[in-house]
């Protein structure tokens, strides 16, 4: 179930980094430790549900013992930056503003240039699994962020000699942009521009055995259509910031959409059909 989530204060602006979405501001933050940090960009206040997806998204990805950042709630303070070296994020970042915060890890980025081409370039890989995990939950939050166009929103860590996959950036689950204030369950189901449809993730999952993946696959889903997912969703709401101003709808609606039956019966037959092909 979630845990309380910390809350810390700006200290020293790094940089802002320069993407395509919402070109996070990199902090040290009070804790001594470097957050990425997300507020509004442009003048749609909807945009702050994409803080709030972030958040659900990592507590659901803990649910289902993926490896995700840390985060936390980062609140700017005055002295901490100097608007002259924001571009994207000058408009609303402002001292006292609440922003999303994702820690930093020491990682590199994984693109489609990185494929697994053989079997000691897996036996490298620490959580190969984890990818047939990712995939299920992209598919369950539609996330519309992880696979297009060479785009993973993955990061590679060093554990124990080996290579450790972390998954980031949910801003873009529930449909991202064109979902924002309508996505239900009727929303389509697709493998398209998702993780499962990559070469990369292919390149993985054929040294995992059928019954290997099937069996994740059964764990996964299993878990997607628990009970206690009700739960993560209403105890995470609590930790969302009065100030974002969430309508009490999206709840509800995300509890609607994650326990869809229907959904989740389009969704573990799409998952079987693929891995089945692999």
């Amino acid at each position: 179930m979630p845990e309380e989530l910390k809350h810390i204060n700006s200290k020293y602006l790094i940089r802002e980094e320069e993407t395509d979405g919402h070109s996070p501001m990199k902090f040290l933050c009070s804790d001594d430790l470097i957050y990425y940090c997300k507020y509004r960009v442009t003048p749609k206040k909807q945009e702050l549900d994409f803080l709030v997806y972030e958040i659900i998204c990592h507590y659901l990805l803990r649910y289902l013992c993926i490896p995700t950042p840390n985060i936390a709630l980062v609140e700017l303070t005055k002295n901490s930056f100097d608007p002259k070296n924001l571009t994207r994020n000058r408009l609303y970042a402002k001292p006292g503003v609440i922003c999303f915060g994702s820690q930093h890890i020491d990682s590199y980025l994984v693109n489609d240039t990185l494929l697994i081409d053989s079997k000691t370039a897996f036996n490298h890989l620490l959580n190969p699994a984890d990818l047939i995990k990712i995939a299920i939950f992209d598919l369950w939050v539609y996330n519309t962020d992880r696979g297009k166009k060479g785009n993973f929103n993955l990061l590679v860590s060093t554990e124990f000699h080996k290579s450790v996959y972390y998954a980031f950036d949910n801003a873009f689950a529930f449909g991202g942009e064109t979902g924002l204030g309508i996505f239900n369950p009727s929303f389509e189901v697709s493998s398209g521009d998702k993780l499962m449809s990559t070469g990369y993730f292919r390149s993985i999952i054929r040294f995992i055995s059928k019954s290997e993946r099937f069996e994740i696959a059964q764990n996964v889903l299993s878990l997607c259509h628990d009970e206690s997912v009700r739960d993560i969703i209403t105890k995470a709401s609590v930790l969302i910031p009065e100030a974002w101003n969430t309508l009490p709808g999206l709840y509800p609606r995300i509890i609607e959409f994650l326990s869809s039956t229907q959904r989740l019966q389009k969704i573990e037959q799409l998952v079987y059909s693929s891995l089945s092909t692999i």
